[in-house]
């Protein structure tokens, strides 16, 4: 199965992308493909959190084991944390700056043929800067 997200900036309105991965991904593809897109850093801390409808954190999945109980993005499987239409999910990229983008799961398709994934399959708008 295919998963679909859009993420979004708070800092941009103008930016969108739009990704699709398998259900057997994990948030560490997901945190990969974004800093690739992005042209990131890959030497900056990054998070996800789930997050409520209000985009509140809950759950974190962090970068790599902190010996704070908190779970890794690698351990995180896609189809084990998206458990419903329109799940929430926080990308912080920059922690000095409480800065990150917001991802929401759109839905799902089967999977296509021929097609590589992960992909982003819309990109517009020019990403936020990783450090301000």
């Amino acid at each position: 199965m295919v998963y679909k997200f859009v993420v979004l900036s708070d800092e941009d309105d103008s930016f969108v992308r739009e990704f699709e991965f398998l259900d057997s991904h994990t948030l560490m593809d997901f945190h990969n493909l974004l800093q690739e897109e992005l042209e990131f850093d890959k030497s900056q801390m990054a998070s996800f959190y789930l997050a409520t409808d209000n985009w509140e954190k809950e759950e974190e999945f962090t970068l790599f084991d902190m010996g704070t109980g908190s779970s890794t993005m690698e351990d995180a499987v896609l189809e084990e944390v998206i458990y419903r239409k329109n799940q929430k999910l926080l990308y912080v990229f920059d922690f000095f700056n409480e800065r990150a983008l917001f991802i929401e799961y759109t839905g799902e398709s089967k999977e296509e043929d021929g097609r590589e994934y992960p992909a982003c399959v819309n990109s517009k708008g020019i990403p936020p800067k990783q450090v301000v």
